[in-house]
């Protein structure tokens, strides 16, 4: 599987803005992406809602959450479920400004 998309609160309010406008060939080209994964994230962010399948979003898995330390910090910031390193240090983790666990 391919790596996770995160968009930012500009493209969020962007895509929310023109997704009735534009196709969703143009609004994947704006956000640098495939179609499905366009749409992937539409339903993430429930801008959008298709009836595949593949664009489903496990409402379980964004239920789930845990306060375990981080494993480079420490804090204890509620995270999801199996996921050991907080978004803060993954991000530093990703530019290189730390080392990873």
């Amino acid at each position: 599987m391919g790596k996770r998309i995160e968009i930012t609160k500009k493209q969020r309010a962007w895509l929310k803005r023109n997704k009735t406008n534009l196709t969703d060939q143009e609004l994947a080209d704006h956000i640098g992406c495939c179609i499905d994964t366009l749409r992937r994230i539409l339903m993430r962010e429930g801008l959008a809602h298709y009836d595949a399948a593949k664009y489903v979003v496990a409402e379980s898995r964004r239920q789930r959450k845990w306060c375990r330390p981080c494993l480079v910090c420490g804090t204890k910031e509620e995270r999801p479920l199996w996921q050991y390193v907080c978004a803060r240090c993954k991000k530093r983790q990703r530019t290189g400004d730390i080392d990873a666990p």
